[in-house]
């Protein structure tokens, strides 16, 4: 496997756990002691995806991410997360990353790399222009699509009570 991780973890113990798991399990390992250090591993290393400890000096996953978040217009951001002595929505409310990509110590190491592997398909989806970036994907109006506002394209009115043709090709 060609995709390359980096923890960033403050406790070394933990850094060489995972180290020589993911290792174990075919992926490039780099390590990180803390968010500056981490910082700079990202911007030069390019890592597919960051598991970054809320509690690493130097601010942690909550201060990596929202630095990447505003500094990674040019760049591809790495699928990030997170790890901490506290539950998955706590988390997910101090950094901003979605729940499903919060991690509570201590780790089911198969289900970090059951959500690695998923973070690491989507890149690789993106990269062959299956899927659009997140950043870059149209968003529909909520009411009224293509037709007048307030209005469903795949119906036709309230009188005549049937569906849009395209709604017949796509759900039947």
């Amino acid at each position: 496997m060609d995709a390359t991780l980096l923890i960033a973890d403050a406790q070394p113990t933990s850094r060489e756990a995972l180290g020589r798991f993911f290792t174990g399990c075919g992926f490039r390992m780099e390590t990180a002691g803390d968010g500056l250090e981490c910082l700079n591993k990202v911007k030069s290393l390019k890592p597919d995806v960051l598991v970054a400890d809320l509690d690493a000096p130097w601010g942690g996953a909550a201060a990596v991410v929202a630095f990447l978040q505003e500094s990674c217009f040019d760049c591809e951001m790495p699928a990030v997360l997170v790890i901490g002595n506290a539950a998955p929505q706590v988390l997910s409310e101090r950094t901003g990353v979605p729940q499903s990509s919060c991690f509570e110590k201590p780790l089911r190491m198969e289900r970090l790399l059951d959500r690695v592997g998923l973070a690491i398909a989507l890149i690789d989806l993106r990269r062959d222009g299956k899927t659009p970036a997140k950043s870059r994907r149209r968003r529909r109006p909520a009411f009224g699509g293509r037709g007048a506002p307030g209005r469903s394209p795949a119906w036709d009115g309230p009188s005549s009570g049937k569906r849009h043709p395209a709604y017949k090709q796509r759900f039947q």
